[in-house]
């Protein structure tokens, strides 16, 4: 029976240090397109809460309402507090373009504190870069409110390229990214129409000059003969 008892509390306490360590867990999906660069930042309610206050009446329960209110102050610290660079040029994150809750029900459900932890939001940012993007370098000063031991698991996603995962963490908080894509302008789109539209002048010419030849031709043959019967 005590052998029994031993068991339960060591597996409690091991999932407790399970939930504690995915607790401490954020995400980054970092999108690298050759003239722009998209930001998914997750993170849960628990660290949220460190960052902002959202429950607003310390009432241990947070409500759609509360976290709609604090949503904007979280997404002015991320541009504050996460860093970019492209191509050497010191920028952010872009454009704040929504945030998402991704529990079914957030648009009415009240989440208590125990939940906290297992219930997050994504937070979508864009950074235009016409110039055409050859690398990107990501620097986290988020570890003060969010821990110490706090990580951020990204993934870095580029187009022919293999996913390429990265972690953040308050020792090593910054990652530059290479693309690998030549710098200067991006090639213009309208190039092959150009050369196509050359190549059609091209044919409609050699056309004519076949029409011309060809009447050269009958007047010094068929023609010729008709006049001198």
């Amino acid at each position: 029976m005590h052998r029994v008892f031993a068991t339960l509390l060591t597996l409690l306490l091991l999932s407790g240090t399970v939930f504690s360590h995915l607790a401490d867990i954020s995400h980054l999906r970092l999108q690298v397109g050759r003239q722009q660069v998209g930001f998914r930042l997750t993170f849960n309610l628990l660290t949220l809460s460190r960052i902002v206050v959202i429950d607003g009446d310390h009432d241990q329960r947070i409500t759609p309402q509360e976290i709609a209110k604090a949503m904007p102050r979280v997404a002015a610290y991320l541009k504050e507090k996460v860093l970019v660079n492209v191509n050497g040029t010191d920028a952010d994150l872009g454009d704040f373009q929504r945030y998402e809750c991704v529990w079914p029900h957030s648009d009415t459900e009240v989440v208590t504190d125990r939940e906290a932890s297992q219930r997050f939001i994504d937070f979508n940012f864009t950074r235009p870069w016409p110039a055409g993007v050859q690398e990107v370098w990501t620097g986290f000063q988020i570890f003060a409110e969010a821990g110490d031991q706090h990580t951020v698991q990204a993934v870095y996603q580029q187009e022919g390229q293999p996913d390429l995962p990265v972690d953040f963490s308050a020792a090593e908080p910054e990652y530059l990214y290479d693309t690998g894509w030549p710098s200067g302008p991006v090639a213009s789109v309208a190039l092959p129409a150009a050369r196509s539209s050359g190549f059609a002048v091209a044919a409609i010419l050699l056309a004519l000059a076949g029409v011309v030849t060809g009447w050269l031709r009958w007047r010094r043959g068929g023609g010729a003969t008709s006049s001198a019967s």
